[in-house]
């Protein structure tokens, strides 16, 4: 391994760092009550030595959501083929489309910072002047679209439904994180699909 080669990866090392310690940060403390200062800090860097990686305090926010948005395709993406029902395994399909979206939910559970860091940036960034705003616009759009193309083969009104549960995940894992030992997140998040979208009827 050259000395180049070993100088990218610890750079890319570092780097994965801070965004950890980001996301950590701008949980508690939302974007606009976080600086660069802190987390150079909190990161043992100067503020140079920080926006060396970053470039500016916007820059911080677009590498984080940049990274929260690959790890979600990373995990999810394998497995939305498994829900594409044919005439042989329209049940296991449909199990298939339950156990997804049951597991979008429970990445709240194995990840709540990452998730406190997406509620409180999501209400930050209701604002248009938010730089994080067009970006939460678009995901919901996509996270919609994915939700409709996953429930359509189960329901009539896919389009509505889609919005209905993007709804309710939002909303129930911000009541979750209010405290996490009142309910089962991923067991109410799954009764409340299965009661929008019906399991189909076993052939006969």
């Amino acid at each position: 391994m050259t000395n180049r080669t070993r100088i990218r990866e610890d750079a890319s090392v570092r780097r994965a760092q801070i965004i950890d310690e980001a996301i950590k940060l701008i949980g508690r403390l939302g974007f606009r009550g976080f600086t660069i200062q802190g987390l150079a800090s909190q990161c043992g860097l100067s503020n140079a030595g920080l926006l060396y990686y970053f470039g500016s305090k916007d820059g911080v926010l677009l590498a984080l959501i940049d990274e929260i948005e690959r790890r979600e395709i990373d995990v999810v993406a394998p497995l939305i083929p498994s829900t594409t029902p044919d005439a042989h395994h329209e049940a296991g399909a449909y199990e298939a489309m339950v156990q997804l979206l049951r597991l979008i939910v429970e990445r709240h559970r194995e990840n709540p910072e990452v998730g406190r860091f997406v509620i409180v940036l999501q209400a930050e960034a209701m604002d248009p002047a938010h730089p994080a705003h067009d970006w939460f616009m678009a995901r919901a759009e996509e996270a919609e679209t994915m939700f409709e193309r996953t429930i359509a083969p189960w329901s009539n009104d896919a389009r509505n439904v889609s919005r209905i549960i993007h709804s309710l995940i939002h909303g129930l894992t911000r009541r979750w994180y209010d405290d996490p030992a009142a309910f089962d997140l991923g067991e109410v998040f799954e009764r409340a699909l299965r009661a929008l979208v019906s399991r189909p009827e076993p052939a006969r």
